[in-house]
């Protein structure tokens, strides 16, 4: 359920947040202050969709998560544990797996 609330929360988040980013004086919205817990939570969010969303799509990042032995981070309540998340870099990714295979459904646009 977590699941779920995360990846529609940050679509709508980021619905909104493009047509505050239209305008200088909307977009100084984004940045009022006292709102820091929210934007870190919205920053966890948004990582959390890119990670499902490479684990959907690129192969290789299926590959290099299951040689980690990685399915899903945990959630302390509705945040999501976005640093239990293996890193990559160029040893343990780039060099492991073909160009093709880090590219979006597995081919180069």
């Amino acid at each position: 359920m977590r699941h779920i609330f995360i990846l529609v929360y940050v679509e709508i988040h980021q619905f909104f947040r493009r047509q505050l980013m239209l305008t200088e004086t909307t977009m100084k919205l984004l940045f009022i202050p006292g709102f820091n817990n929210l934007r870190s939570f919205n920053s966890k969010a948004r990582a959390y969709a890119e990670f499902h969303k490479a684990k959907r799509k690129v192969p290789g990042y299926r590959k290099f998560l299951e040689t980690h032995q990685f399915s899903k981070p945990t959630f302390t309540g509705m945040v999501p544990n976005v640093y239990e998340i293996p890193s990559t870099d160029k040893e343990n990714y780039v060099k492991q797996y073909s160009m093709n295979e880090r590219c979006v459904y597995g081919k180069m646009p």
